[in-house]
């Protein structure tokens, strides 16, 4: 009898071994960055993640170098093709000429893309690490809103360089003093 009760138990385990496992997801949202530079926001975002301890599957980044609406189009189509839980699209001010339509164009999306507009460009985050600032960048001479305001980063970082490879090393510690600064802007 005891026999009997040992192989109908071992057969149910084996069933059990055999059976089809229920599809489990990474419990992990899962983000995707998108950005209008090439070199200067993906370093930094890259920068962040690893100092973050997180892995490249969970946050996955790029540099497209593409206007803003044609960047907002690129992260919707990636969305479809690949699964992400929050879309981020970060871009400059600039002169764009569908600059608008980039905002419509992902409040329209059914999946919620969110847009982060520079203004004048991504170098306001850097100078935020260092001082709250409410100035209004405007081309001057020959140089462009963004030149004007890396002239005042220039102040804190003075070798800062768009191309500068540890640049995040020099701003993580003042990481909080940006996002209170930042904070402030939007208010």
């Amino acid at each position: 009898m005891a026999n009997k009760q040992y192989f109908k138990k071992r057969r149910q385990q084996k069933a059990e071994e055999l059976a089809r496992k229920k599809a489990t997801r990474n419990s992990q949202a899962v983000f995707l960055i998108v950005t209008e530079g090439e070199e200067t926001e993906p370093r930094y975002f890259k920068a962040l993640r690893k100092d973050l301890a997180l892995a490249v599957g969970q946050v996955d980044i790029f540099g497209f170098g593409y206007t803003p609406k044609r960047l907002v189009e690129q992260a919707i189509k990636k969305a479809q093709k690949d699964h992400y839980d929050q879309i981020f699209c970060v871009f400059d001010r600039d002169a764009h000429p569908h600059f608008e339509a980039a905002f419509r164009l992902a409040k329209r999306s059914r999946k919620p893309v969110h847009v982060i507009a520079s203004t004048p460009c991504f170098e306001i985050w850097y100078l935020l690490h260092f001082t709250y600032t409410t100035k209004s960048y405007h081309p001057k001479e020959k140089h462009s809103p963004c030149d004007c305001l890396i002239c005042d980063l220039k102040t804190y970082l003075p070798n800062y360089a768009k191309s500068e490879e540890h640049l995040y090393q020099k701003l993580k510690n003042h990481r909080e003093t940006a996002k209170k600064h930042a904070a402030q802007l939007k208010t």
